[in-house]
């Protein structure tokens, strides 16, 4: 039994080290398009995902009624997020950590974002500026990221080609789950919206 466990135990982190390289795009803007492609083995295996497409009501909401819609809770939640105690170092260091395990050989995207409340885009872009300064960085990276102050908003165009390896993404990723800041962002989300 011991030894059954240690052999699937080997064999998992195996198939965990070998590297997976992603192609995606995607497209937000009247309607959403996205297309992802995966090779593992070193392309022996081959999961072209299938696309997706949307069209979102072009009837305009109300003030009122659009408060309840979810791209508002989740504006909200993200603000929230962003403001509790120690998460927003901790977002910044795992998105460097990221990077760092990443091959990124194309990574081309830009975003245009607005929110409900002028005021809310203006907090979420004062995180979101030096984070799109620290990505567009990168070797490979091609970012911009403005913010839309005159309307709630959301444009969505890019496109990137990595590689990655996944048992060096869980190293960095099951951490950041864990973290105390993370925790806490998380409960201040649930706190906030029992209110």
């Amino acid at each position: 039994m011991l030894i059954g466990s240690a052999v699937f135990l080997a064999c998992l982190i195996a198939l965990l080290a070998i590297p997976v390289d992603v192609k995606f795009s995607v497209r937000w803007h009247e309607g959403f398009r996205g297309r992802v492609m995966i090779a593992w083995m070193f392309g022996l295996v081959r999961l072209p995902m299938p696309s997706k497409t949307g069209k979102p009501s072009r009837q305009e909401p109300s003030p009122k009624t659009r408060k309840g819609k979810p791209l508002y809770n989740r504006s909200r939640s993200i603000v929230t997020m962003l403001r509790s105690e120690g998460f927003w170092p901790r977002l910044l260091r795992f998105a460097s950590d990221i990077l760092n395990v990443m091959q990124v050989r194309i990574l081309r995207l830009r975003v245009r974002l607005g929110l409900e409340d002028p005021a809310d885009t203006g907090q979420i872009w004062a995180f979101v500026g030096p984070l799109t300064a620290m990505l567009a960085g990168a070797r490979g990276t091609d970012i911009e990221i403005e913010p839309d102050f005159e309307r709630a908003f959301l444009s969505v165009d890019g496109n990137a080609e990595l590689r990655v390896i996944p048992i060096r993404v869980l190293v960095v990723v099951i951490p950041f789950i864990g973290s105390p800041a993370t925790l806490r962002a998380a409960w201040a989300v649930i706190a906030s919206r029992r209110k």
